[in-house]
């Protein structure tokens, strides 16, 4: 019997991403897809209930375009084969985590990326952030809250290297001069920037 589609989706969403990975996927080649083809994850709570990693890697990598780690301590080779398996996403939120620049080094390799969120996010330096700004020219939005390399020039190579940018996010960040900023804003009114 073949269910409606928005049937089986409705029933889907009462399954965690978990569940879906280990048994789903398994079902037939419709639930696969299913599966395995969706356009926006959250692999946080696969990664807290420490699922073999592999199974990370299993997703479309021409369909996801937002993916998302949060509040996990996660191993920075993990961290380095999702994005290097990822690189045709558009969003990356990285999101207090720690993890080191061997990561980081990768997020240049996704060359369609547009919006990137490291708020709190430990282990970043700021040439990192330039290496992005050279390799990821299409970046929008940048949010670095919480982050206290966010000084006044950085400020100055973010303006000058994200071509692109029209949102950036520096609230809670200590060490800049709010004053430098609100000049910046003035010289580059296309960007707006939340601090």
């Amino acid at each position: 019997m073949q269910l409606a589609p928005e049937l089986q989706y409705h029933i889907f969403s009462f399954l965690n991403l978990k569940d879906q990975l280990y048994y789903m996927r398994g079902v037939c080649k419709e639930w696969r897809n299913y599966v395995l083809c969706k356009r926006k994850l959250d692999l946080t709570d696969l990664l807290e209930c420490n699922v073999n990693y592999k199974l990370l890697l299993l997703f479309d990598r021409d369909t996801l375009k937002t993916l998302t780690l949060s509040k996990v301590d996660i191993d920075a080779t993990i961290v380095s084969r999702i994005l290097k398996r990822y690189i045709k996403l558009e969003e990356l939120n990285l999101l207090d985590i720690s993890t080191y620049w061997t990561s980081f080094n990768n997020i240049t390799r996704i060359k369609t990326l547009k919006k990137l969120n490291i708020t709190s996010t430990r282990n970043i330096y700021s040439y990192q952030l330039f290496s992005i700004a050279r390799e990821c020219k299409h970046i929008e939005e940048l949010r670095l809250c919480y982050k206290y390399i966010v000084t006044n020039n950085l400020l100055d190579m973010i303006f000058c290297c994200f071509h692109k940018i029209k949102l950036l996010d520096i609230r809670n960040c200590p060490n800049f001069n709010k004053d430098y900023v609100r000049e910046k804003s003035k010289e580059n009114p296309a960007i707006k920037v939340l601090y």
